[in-house]
């Protein structure tokens, strides 16, 4: 059968399709080598910053920062994370905390202004929460933005893949 039939009846989770062996089709968000290099795992559901934070939005206008997969497979094993303090106001761009790996440490910027309304406790005895799982549990910390509208001046999920071939 064809390569979208398999796709199709979930025998496979994607589909290689046209003559420059591009991915045509993926059922559900996975990390695999493609020509050597990993892909990375780009949720659509939320904003990215070009220093490679995330940014979502809820209902009540709260917005939980991470740092995206891109990020934390760069940084390699996260052993430590430093978080704002609660109730600190950051502008967005400003340094908002550090990421420490075995590789390197890396400053986190907020994304967007506002007021810091909690930070990811889980994370001081679990760093590496920002690896296993870092559009999830290991989400940094959470603010009530001054604006959202300065969630539209971050990349969607696509311009953010583009960032990254631009690397």
């Amino acid at each position: 059968s064809s390569c979208a039939a398999r796709w199709a009846s979930a025998e496979q989770p994607f589909c290689f399709g046209g003559t420059d062996g591009r991915i045509a089709a993926v059922r559900e968000f996975t990390s695999f080598p493609i020509l050597g290099a990993p892909m990375s795992n780009i949720p659509a559901d939320r904003r990215y910053a070009v220093t490679h934070e995330w940014a979502r939005a809820d209902a009540s206008g709260v917005v939980t920062v991470g740092i995206t997969d891109h990020a934390q497979t760069a940084l390699g094993d996260v052993v430590f994370v430093e978080l704002p303090e609660l109730g600190a106001h950051i502008d967005a761009g400003d340094e908002a905390g550090v990421v420490e790996s075995v590789k390197a440490a890396s400053d986190i910027y907020a994304p967007v202004s506002g007021e810091v309304i909690e930070v990811n406790e889980a994370l001081e005895n679990s760093p590496e929460l920002a690896n296993s799982d870092p559009y999830g549990e290991g989400w940094f910390f959470r603010m009530r933005a001054d604006s959202l509208e300065e969630l539209d001046a971050l990349l969607d999920a696509e311009g953010y893949e583009h960032s990254l071939d631009e690397e």
